[in-house]
């Protein structure tokens, strides 16, 4: 589950799903915007960048550590999720820097590849 928690919160923004509160960036004017959106885009990389470094450390900690359930299974696996989402938010917000929005490509949005098979 956790892990389908990290992934999926990566997935949903790139694809421009996640929660986002627009009220106060739709209310500025249209020259303010852009510097708006890059700084939302640096906060998103700073806040992957502390899941990803201190996820990492937080595995490291605690991989010695069995779970009591599964006796078998490390602790710092159960908790490698957070460093893999920080992976993976950090490089869709990298591509977000470079390429702009991509919410709106086929392979992202799913209501648009309905439309089109819709529209043939």
């Amino acid at each position: 589950m956790v892990l389908f928690t990290f992934v999926g919160a990566a997935a949903s923004y790139r694809a421009g799903a996640h929660m986002a509160v627009q009220v106060l960036s739709e209310r500025l004017p249209a020259a303010a915007q852009p510097f708006v959106t890059l700084f939302v885009r640096l906060a998103m990389a700073a806040i992957a960048l502390f899941m990803l470094i201190w996820g990492y450390k937080l595995c490291v900690a605690t991989w010695n550590q069995y779970l009591s359930t599964l006796t078998w299974m490390r602790v710092g696996i159960s908790y490698a999720p957070i460093p893999l989402g920080g992976l993976i938010t950090l490089l869709f917000v990298i591509e977000q820097l470079l390429y702009g929005d991509q919410s709106k490509r086929r392979v992202v949005d799913y209501e648009a590849r309905e439309e089109s098979k819709e529209s043939v």
